[in-house]
């Protein structure tokens, strides 16, 4: 009886180092599969940084590039050069009032118009449409919108 029990003992005593070793080899392959789930995760952040960086860097050549273009190339002469600056800068907001004028100038015309047969609250009514509110978002949207959205959404999105 104790030589059959002293055999199963053995027997099972030979098999531990082969258990532990087993046990040790799942720990380690535990380990190297945490180690490399951690890589991946720092590769694909470091990724996503070297986007966000080229994205800057583009914005960044971008306004240089549209700087460099509305510069006006130097005369030598001050007062040329003031004046040269001067009509290079309005050019884009004296289009943008001219035409601002020019909305607010038809839409005058229009509501007086139409103050001939009601009253002037019906008729500033009837001549703001769906074409005025388009008009109206586009401008603010123009102003406001472009950078403050693209940060938004940049924000916001789902990850």
């Amino acid at each position: 009886m104790f030589a059959a029990i002293g055999g199963i003992i053995g027997l099972f005593t030979s098999a531990m180092p082969a258990l532990i070793k087993y046990f040790q080899a799942k720990q380690d392959n535990k380990h190297e599969l945490e180690v490399m789930k951690l890589q991946v995760q720092r590769e694909e952040a470091e990724h996503k940084w070297k986007l966000e960086e080229i994205e800057a860097q583009a914005d960044i050549t971008e306004s240089q590039a549209l700087e460099k273009r509305t510069q006006v190339s130097m005369t030598g002469v001050k007062i040329i050069d003031a004046f040269l600056g001067l009509v290079n800068g309005l050019v884009r907001p004296g289009i943008t009032y001219y035409i601002a004028a020019l909305y607010g100038l038809v839409k005058w015309a229009q509501y007086h118009i139409a103050t001939a047969s009601m009253d002037p609250a019906h008729a500033v009514l009837s001549i703001w449409g769906e074409e005025d509110m388009a008009v109206l978002m586009m401008v603010l949207s123009y102003y406001f919108g472009q950078r403050a959205m693209k940060y938004a959404t940049e924000r916001w999105a789902p990850r």
